[in-house]
């Protein structure tokens, strides 16, 4: 490791690399011995924890002013599914992940395997097999490690961690078990493409509020005003919607919706994605008495009570008072820097009360 990455903030027990390396973790895919290079790289804390310090300084570099986002995935090359390998490997240091970073991106990642005892630098990945684990730096001063299919296993940012610790046994940040806060208007593939689509609105400097109302629905419509609606024949060409159940969301969809948020005010969509309108602003007054507030992150199985007034700004409070007088709809409130924040009504008479889920950002598949 050369002189840059000397100062280590992940240490080999550290509780990032004590995750990581948890032995039904490493097991995945292969769960009896013996095991292959890719699970004796993962069980090697002293490794791993190089790779994840390296990830971190590796965010906070720019070639050519621009600001290196990619990941190091830790893989073989029999783990691969598209892979694009050097003739020979490269070592492990800051030079090589920053500039083998800015051509791989987020589209591909940098493999990496252990030689003689080192890590060593094989090739760029585009796909791998469920059971790998990468380690993205895609902001300056994060460090996300994911399984392929994007399940969290741990999130470094602004000095923070949080661990997906109830993943290891009974992950209740599965999209199933959090589409539930959706009941059954709305599918479980429908949150990574609002999260899609609230990374794009981050890539245009601002955040969004996204209200989403169930197929053929206009209960809502007395709680909205909406400044701009768009007719049912602004609809996809199939008739069925931007993105209905199943399907999947095309970034350039993602994009034309995330345009409508530069207006102030919500855009309006439907379960498929169509938007009915957009610089809608909410109308919904405070409710008298109010509805608890039951707050949790996708990181933990906690759930905490708030008040109104910790919820956030006047975004943040407008949407949870939406969701709470519209059963059945969501509404999802992004930031400027990325995050995402879903809001919805769950219960029935006294047991009413508004969900709030914090973290949703983590569904954003890297590209």
């Amino acid at each position: 490791m050369d002189s840059t990455l000397q100062l280590e903030v992940f240490l080999p027990d550290s509780p990032l690399v004590s995750a990581m390396t948890r032995p039904n973790l490493v097991a995945f895919g292969n769960p009896t011995p013996p095991y292959s290079p890719r699970q004796q790289l993962q069980s090697n804390a002293a490794l791993v924890a190089q790779i994840l310090n390296a990830s971190l300084w590796a965010s906070l570099a720019r070639e050519e002013a621009r600001p290196v986002t990619s990941g190091i995935a830790i893989a073989s090359l029999d783990d691969s599914i598209e892979a694009s390998p050097f003739a020979g490997s490269l070592p492990f240091n800051h030079r090589n992940i920053v500039q083998l970073g800015t051509v791989a991106g987020l589209q591909q990642r940098i493999g990496v395997h252990e030689q003689n005892g080192s890590l060593a630098i094989w090739g760029l990945v585009s796909t791998l097999k469920p059971y790998c684990q990468t380690v993205w730096f895609d902001r300056p001063g994060r460090v996300r490690v994911s399984f392929e299919e994007n399940q969290l296993v741990g999130l470094f940012e602004s000095g923070r961690l949080s661990l997906a610790a109830k993943l290891f046994n009974r992950p209740w940040n599965s999209l199933p078990q959090i589409a539930r806060l959706l009941v059954a208007n709305f599918s479980s593939d429908f949150i990574p493409k609002i999260a899609l689509v609230a990374n794009e609105a981050s890539r245009l400097g601002h955040g969004a509020t996204i209200l989403a109302v169930p197929n053929g629905s206009n209960h809502w419509e007395g709680d909205l005003n909406i400044s701009f609606r768009l007719p049912d024949s602004s609809k996809a060409s199939t008739g069925d919607g931007f993105a209905p159940p199943g399907a999947v969301l095309d970034a350039r969809i993602a994009k034309r919706i995330a345009a409508f948020t530069r207006l102030d005010g919500a855009v309006v969509v439907t379960a498929d994605l169509n938007v009915i309108g957009f610089g809608a602003r909410i109308l919904t007054a405070d409710l008298e008495p109010p509805v608890p507030v039951k707050s949790r992150c996708v990181f933990e199985s906690d759930v905490s009570e708030l008040s109104w007034s910790d919820l956030g700004g006047t975004r943040h409070q407008s949407a949870a008072r939406f969701v709470a007088h519209q059963p059945g709809t969501a509404a999802f409130v992004s930031s400027s820097d990325g995050g995402l924040t879903l809001f919805t009504s769950e219960g029935d008479g006294d047991d009413r009360h508004v969900e709030r889920l914090t973290g949703l950002e983590i569904y954003i598949p890297p590209g």
